[in-house]
């Protein structure tokens, strides 16, 4: 016999075609088990019958008997799912600037149920807490039909899913990814409901496809409001400073496993230059803002385009159209994992920043011409030493 699949909801109707919404502050669990004695409920969207459970852990809400007729695509929810949903749902009630909170809103045309819908400065915005890991088909298409609707779509990730290493880096599943990308933002929302606080990872820079670095921000549920939730924003000098922690780490130990992509950049700098990646140049571990679009090493691509700057003599030009195009063929034909949509939004700051750090010369909006030469120092004490400086450098540079 097959178990029986479970699927919570906060809202279900009664006879009579009421709607009970047990999330309502008014319902005390004794009332609800009063309710349930003398009536019955059906789900609002498939019309099945639901239980309505109440114990005296867990948080009242129904759930389906069976799974077959619902249209919706759900995953099942745990507990601390539901108290999160729950304690989102009210904090948005008491929000002062928001309007219209309706919690699990069924949308028929595109038959999805967004755990939290609410109006926020004549926006229309949904809010999915995700504590589950689903797939990358079903999270790109539930937000763009949820964008075909509202004005936005806020992810917020259960934050037991965060993964801490130090202070200021964190392990970033392929699964947090998206939440990244379809923000647009270098920051992850999350909320633990444990706690009843939000923590968010700021500024976002990836050391490698899965270390990111990032200030991390908690926010008490109780002692903050939406506006300034999501305004907030902190300086990015720790984030620096551990960063170059971080590169100090990398250049003080052998390369462990390598990839297809760093395997060969490898052979090619000690070919070229006898150099270990570990010795690349300073420049080749640039924190920049936009790096969280490319889910890369920065070394590795950085390195690439020294490489390719360290070609051309000085004073020539060129243009950002020509390191992208030498990135597409020498680096993206090689399965990196770097995105081209978003390359040349990064590979741009990363030239603006070597021409604020008179590497380069900016001539125009896309166009750039080398001053300097790059230093590929054999020197590890002198390299430490250049770090440093850098670090310096970008701390004063990011504060303008």
């Amino acid at each position: 016999m097959l178990k029986k699949r479970w699927i919570p909801i906060f809202i279900a109707k009664m006879e009579g075609d009421r709607l009970l919404n047990v999330a309502d502050q008014r319902w005390s669990k004794e009332k609800l088990r009063e309710i349930r004695q003398y009536t019955s409920f059906k789900c609002p969207i498939c019309f099945e019958e639901v239980d309505l459970k109440v114990g005296s852990q867990i948080t009242p809400h129904f759930a389906h008997q069976r799974r077959n007729n619902c249209d919706i695509e759900v995953e099942p929810e745990s507990e601390y799912h539901l108290n999160g949903k729950l304690q989102l749902y009210n904090w948005l009630q008491g929000n002062k600037i928001i309007t219209d909170v309706q919690l699990e809103m069924y949308l028929q045309q595109i038959k999805q149920r967004p755990d939290l819908l609410f109006t926020y400065e004549n926006n229309k915005i949904a809010l999915e807490y995700q504590c589950s890991t689903i797939g990358l088909h079903l999270f790109s298409k539930r937000t763009k039909q949820l964008k075909s609707l509202v004005n936005d779509v806020k992810w917020v990730i259960g934050a037991k899913e965060i993964k801490r290493l130090s202070k200021n880096t964190f392990r970033v599943s392929p699964f947090q990814w998206l939440f990244i990308h379809t923000a647009n933002s270098p920051k992850i929302y999350s909320y633990c409901a444990n706690m009843k606080a939000f923590i968010i990872l700021h500024h976002i820079i990836p050391f490698s496809a899965q270390i990111v670095f990032s200030q991390s921000k908690t926010y008490y549920i109780n002692n903050i409001q939406y506006n300034e939730l999501v305004s907030d924003s902190v300086s990015y000098d720790e984030v620096i400073k551990e960063w170059f922690r971080k590169v100090h780490r990398f250049r003080m130990k052998p390369l462990g496993f390598m990839s297809k992509e760093i395997s060969f950049l490898s052979e090619y700098l000690y070919e070229k230059k006898q150099l270990s990646l570990t010795m690349a140049p300073s420049y080749a571990f640039i924190p920049l803002k936009k790096a969280y679009l490319i889910k890369s090493s920065c070394y590795h691509w950085q390195t690439w385009i020294l490489l390719y700057l360290d070609s051309i003599p000085l004073r020539m030009s060129f243009s950002l159209h020509e390191i992208c195009y030498f990135m597409r063929n020498k680096v993206v034909r090689r399965e990196t994992v770097i995105g081209q949509e978003h390359i040349s939004l990064v590979i741009h700051e990363y030239l603006k920043v070597l021409a604020a750090l008179s590497l380069l010369n900016n001539k125009g909006k896309f166009q750039f011409e080398k001053i300097k030469q790059i230093n590929w120092t054999k020197n590890l004490y002198e390299l430490i030493d250049i770090d440093r400086h850098l670090k310096n450098k970008l701390l004063l540079l990011y504060r303008t």
